[in-house]
């Protein structure tokens, strides 16, 4: 079985070839990150800080795209057409995340009639988001849904996308074909022009895919570049791509006065922006220092972490710990439907402990019902059985009790207030939050801390060499590549002579192995060090 994947991979392999692309390069400030962690813990967190600052700093670089954008929503749902957003993996989660954000602005702002009832009644359904495998992959990913347009189309087409709709697509490498399949589709059937939001280089990108250079050169899709180079860890997207795609979106999307001037719109994205940079300066990294230390220390002694938190920062802290499973080899959240001998627990898990089951916890989240589909030709992972088995209601504590004896601890985030507040042991701290910051940007700077924090904590258990993820999961064609690539560099960096048959023979080594060893083991050594046997055998 695996010969076959491996042959149907190389045979479009250069499809997915990316190393050439900034978002998956080596960023050279961080190439020492996984020694900094353990011995300067403090100048790794000034580092990331920098990156990140940057960052925050390019996102008002294209104010007349900004403008452009906004302008186009408003007029779609002045219309009474729909914005559709269309994301994978990361991508997916701040589209979840922008549409909830949507609804509990819709929701504050129920009584104010100026912003609200001149443009719909049912205004907090007229923002839909989707990302590749369902709102389930909010959680586990579906593997290898996102290398195929025709899902996109499937998935967007079944949630009713019509001519009188907008669809904005982001796609932090600009090449993910779930995404690209869905814009180029939405083109065809709306009469208003989808949008196409990536952070690589335009002339890298037509080099390197197909798909990527169909859609930058259609004339029928407006393109954004929001272009930050490499990410921190070496294609970690979920970091500094997301941060910049999220809030730009989030500025576009998150403001209800509909009758403002695109000057005045533009002048108070200004001054938000100005006061969220302010704060993100003045906010001192080093104080998740004892953060960073205590929940790595509760991993080494083999102990477990809900994080408790609610309806504010829960989708933000769901999708921070989440996506720890694909980029550092985790086991994700625990399914209650599977058998008992397959509920192995996540090293932490978040928990909605105001809500009273799995059905009221994901309304709690998402201001919706969870959307589920299923095909049966594909998997059923997607069902909505599936879905509600992800339990994070209260009740999870009682029912981790059945399967696990591990001690677990609390880590509490919240917004209230006015102050971000993280709580762990006998850690705690408090954030205070301008009045005249929005929720939007609030969410932005927790984004960016829990990444930071995560990371490192990662670091802290070596789930990374320099900056390179060495325990990625080869769970899609994009992710193949990138373990490969990375075997590459490091046997490269130790002298070793590679052969000129390496990416084939390490891809077929990557297809024969990569569901056969266990999840807490890395892969990429692995493969090294199958090669270098193979290698000497010859």
């Amino acid at each position: 079985m695996w010969e076959k994947e491996a042959a149907e991979f190389l045979a479009i392999s250069h499809e997915f070839k990316l190393g050439l692309l900034p978002t998956e390069s080596s960023h050279p400030q961080t190439r020492e990150l996984g020694q900094l962690v353990h011995e300067d813990l403090p100048r790794a967190l000034d580092i990331l800080q920098n990156i990140d600052q940057s960052v925050l700093e390019k996102v008002l670089q294209q104010p007349k795209k900004l403008i452009q954008l906004r302008e186009d929503i408003v007029q779609t749902l002045k219309n009474g057409g729909r914005i559709f957003l269309v994301g994978c993996g990361a991508t997916g989660r701040l589209s979840l995340a922008l549409e909830t954000l949507w609804r509990q602005l819709i929701e504050i702002e129920r009584l104010n009639v100026d912003k609200v009832l001149e443009t719909s009644k049912d205004l907090e359904n007229r923002v839909i988001s989707f990302m590749a495998g369902g709102d389930v992959a909010l959680i586990s990913s579906v593997e290898k849904f996102e290398d195929f347009p025709q899902f996109g189309v499937r998935q967007m087409m079944e949630l009713g996308f019509s001519e009188n709709d907008l669809m904005i697509g982001s796609s932090e490498g600009g090449e993910t074909p779930f995404v690209i399949g869905a814009v180029m589709h939405a083109a065809k059937i709306s009469h208003r022009k989808p949008y196409f939001l990536y952070c690589n280089p335009d002339f890298i990108l037509t080099q390197v895919a197909t798909r990527s250079k169909e859609i930058i050169e259609c004339t029928q899709v407006h393109k954004i570049n929001l272009s930050v180079g490499p990410m921190a860890l070496t294609g970690s997207t979920r970091m500094q791509a997301t941060t910049i795609l999220q809030s730009f979106l989030g500025l576009a999307l998150l403001d209800l006065n509909f009758q403002q001037s695109s000057d005045v719109f533009l002048e108070k994205v200004e001054r938000e922006w100005a006061s969220l940079l302010h704060l993100f300066r003045q906010t001192d990294y080093k104080k998740l220092i004892p953060f960073i230390e205590s929940e790595a220390d509760i991993y080494r002694r083999d102990e477990l972490i809900l994080y408790e938190t609610d309806a504010w920062t829960g989708l933000c802290v769901m999708t921070d710990t989440t996506e720890r499973s694909p980029t550092f080899s985790l086991r994700p959240f625990e399914n209650q439907n599977d058998s008992q001998e397959e509920k192995i627990p996540s090293l932490c898990h978040i928990m909605f402990p105001h809500t009273d089951c799995a059905e009221m916890a994901w309304q709690d989240l998402l201001k919706r019902p969870p959307r589920a589909f299923y095909w049966q030709e594909i998997t059923e992972r997607t069902r909505i059985e599936r879905v509600y088995g992800h339990d994070f209601s209260h009740n999870l504590k009682k029912l981790r009790a059945t399967y696990n004896h591990k001690n677990q601890h609390s880590f509490s985030i919240y917004f209230k207030n006015q102050q971000l507040c993280f709580s762990l042991r006998d850690e705690n701290l408090s954030l205070a939050i301008p009045e005249s910051l929005s929720i939007g940007s609030v969410q932005i700077l927790l984004k960016v801390l829990l990444n930071t924090h995560s990371t490192l904590v990662m670091g802290k258990l070596n789930r990374y060499q320099s900056n390179l993820m060495t325990y990625v999961r080869a769970s899609n064609n994009k992710l193949v590549d990138r373990a490969v690539r990375f075997c590459q560099i490091l046997l490269q960096n130790n002298g070793v002579e590679l052969d000129p048959h390496f990416y084939e023979k390490c891809v077929k080594l990557c297809f024969k192995y990569k569901d056969q060893i266990a999840r807490d083991l890395p892969l990429v050594p692995y493969l090294m060090e199958r090669y270098l046997i193979e290698k000497d055998q010859v």
